[in-house]
């Protein structure tokens, strides 16, 4: 076998960025070369490609990602990548994505295989944890939320902060008040209530579960709406887990 790439849109800021690539989560791809795609080198065009995860199917980095399947000599992997267009509500799926030889979204209803974030398959999300507060609040760090009622508040850029942490910090809340995709997913995961606040992007639009938008007036009364995900992490790490078996199979690793 040959060297095999995954790039991902790595911030060092996004924790979310950070644990969403699926090769770190499964044992035969732990030895490819992970890039962030802005400094990927030629040579890689020769050679499988992961791509994955992040929200980043938007018309900019779509441009990064069309120029990474279209010059391809060796087959293409999307893996949980979903949907990210600011101040719209249509989801963006551009055609070039039918040239990769495996496409997994994470995003319900779209018009490929549906693949969570594969951020699910964390270890930090095996852990239980109590609730002690009646509500927390993860917000991004670009986005304050502006809900005035003192809560335990933590924003996702948070140097010192890594998933154990970030994870004990969600499911210390009964309900989640957030504004950011990961804050949303894995509040899910781990069975609590959420509140999206003030959606600013197509992605929030695209959960299997139902979830409820608020916003700084609206925000208790919206909470009698939020409801849990029972079997959601269960049912996320089945499909990475199905999709996994496939580009397995396609890298020549059976």
């Amino acid at each position: 076998m040959s060297q095999i790439y995954a790039c991902h849109f790595n911030d060092p800021t996004n924790l979310g960025d950070q644990v969403c690539c699926p090769v770190d989560y499964f044992e035969p791809l732990r030895t490819a070369c992970k890039l962030d795609w802005h400094s990927a080198p030629d040579e890689f065009t020769a050679a499988p490609l992961i791509v994955g995860g992040g929200g980043l199917l938007n018309p900019v980095l779509g441009e990064n990602l069309a120029a990474l399947l279209l010059r391809r000599k060796a087959p293409v992997v999307v893996w949980g990548v979903g949907t990210n267009v600011h101040h719209e509500t249509r989801p963006y799926y551009p055609e070039f994505l039918n040239r990769a030889a495996l496409v997994g979204l994470r995003d319900f209803g779209n018009p490929f295989a549906y693949v969570p974030c594969p951020s699910c398959m964390h270890p930090a999300l095996d852990r239980a944890f109590p609730v002690r507060h009646e509500f927390v609040i993860y917000e991004h760090a670009h986005h304050p939320i502006g809900i005035a009622p003192s809560a335990p508040r933590m924003a996702n850029n948070e140097p010192s902060e890594r998933m154990e942490g970030v994870v004990e910090f969600l499911a210390s809340g009964e309900l989640v008040i957030t504004n950011t995709y990961h804050g949303a997913f894995w509040s899910l995961l781990l069975g609590r209530r959420i509140l999206i606040y003030r959606p600013y992007s197509n992605r929030f639009h695209f959960f299997k579960p139902r979830v409820v938008f608020c916003d700084g007036e609206n925000w208790r009364a919206k909470a009698k709406e939020a409801a849990g995900a029972p079997g959601y992490l269960d049912e996320c790490r089945r499909l990475n887990r199905e999709f996994a078996e496939q580009v397995f199979r396609l890298l020549g690793f059976d």
